[in-house]
């Protein structure tokens, strides 16, 4: 995969990878969400698809607001 991609899309790839602690876990999805709205608008523009960011905003809102969830949360606000 490495040869295929750019460096900087590689290490941010990388970055994805967490060690099994939470907030690492955390953190490595938002990293991931970033790559996917990246590639996911080269990939739209170069094949005439839309690509609503939009709506990816709205679902890195929302996960960033369960991560802010105490622990003991019954229910999402």
């Amino acid at each position: 995969l490495h040869r295929y991609l750019p460096e900087e899309i590689w290490q941010q790839f990388l970055r994805t990878y967490p060690h099994a602690d939470i907030p690492e876990m955390w953190d490595a999805a938002f990293i991931m969400g970033e790559l996917f709205e990246q590639i996911a608008l080269e990939v739209s523009k170069e094949f005439g698809f839309s690509y609503d960011k939009e709506e990816g905003q709205r679902c890195i809102a929302y996960a960033r607001d369960i991560r802010q969830l105490p622990k003991d949360a019954k229910e999402i606000r």
